[in-house]
């Protein structure tokens, strides 16, 4: 990763590790995991943590892998193909049970959607349907491939739009947000920028984002549509990632030497 060739190997390592760490446990955290950072650490060394269920450590092995197959297309030039979105599909989802509904690493077979509260009712939201999915995935790798990143502000951008559309689609049975954090930091960790963590503990402020601008139209319904809906929606999101950005830097400035 180019963000970190500044720091010697030895430092590189205790860098990488401790990201690792962090982006694992808060990923899977927004999607309810309850092991605490000390455990997520001990779970990555291989220990089995009691009061947990084998579904909560798996989450954090699966993670692990997955960031391992990102590090791995980064040093394959960072393009990706519907095979590869599969694959990591797979490496987050590698369940116990097979579920001809839900299948892992295979795009949705059945539409799928989420209830959000409007007007302090719920409402069901339904994501893009199956019969469009596969073309407008197209789209977003054709997005996500074309990318050119000249700056931090390009940077949190593409993350955003990519990030956005591809929970908008929500193009798998499950593991969507999982690999939206993993897929949208590529074209930032290619740049030269360390990567953009999403924390846990604003999950209510996340989740409430991306609910907004599906029910006010996010969403793509026919493969014509924009993958994107620019305004004022987007824009709440674009500034939630730049807030979020920050934290990285934090960690980094504990490795930085005196001056």
């Amino acid at each position: 990763m180019k963000f970190l060739e500044k720091y010697p190997k030895d430092v590189r390592t205790a860098i990488f590790d401790e990201i690792k760490l962090k982006w694992t446990f808060h990923s899977t955290g927004l999607e309810g995991n309850t092991l605490t950072l000390g455990e997520t650490k001990d779970v990555i060394a291989g220990m089995t943590i009691s009061g947990h269920s084998l579904v909560e450590h798996k989450e954090v092995y699966e993670h692990v892998r997955a960031i391992d197959l990102v590090s791995e297309l980064l040093d394959q030039g960072g393009k990706i193909s519907l095979d590869y979105l599969n694959r990591l599909n797979h490496a987050v989802m590698d369940k116990l049970t097979v579920d001809v509904m839900a299948p892992v690493g295979e795009l949705k077979c059945q539409d799928n959607g989420c209830q959000v509260f409007v007007d302090g009712r719920l409402k069901w939201i339904q994501y893009s349907p199956v019969e469009v999915t596969e073309p407008l995935m197209r789209k977003w790798i054709k997005l996500f491939n074309g990318a050119n990143v000249n700056s931090f502000d390009d940077a949190i951008k593409l993350f955003a739009q990519l990030h956005i559309s591809f929970t908008s689609i929500h193009p798998y049975a499950d593991g969507n947000g999982r690999m939206a954090r993993l897929l949208s930091n590529i074209p930032v960790l290619l740049a030269g920028y360390p990567p953009i963590i999403l924390s846990r503990e604003n999950k209510e402020e996340y989740i409430s984002i991306l609910s907004q601008y599906c029910r006010n139209g996010g969403i793509p319904n026919h493969t014509n549509d924009e993958l994107v809906m620019l305004g004022e929606e987007f824009d709440k999101f674009e500034i939630f990632v730049k807030k979020e950005s920050q934290a990285v830097y934090e960690l980094l400035s504990k490795y930085e030497k005196p001056q």
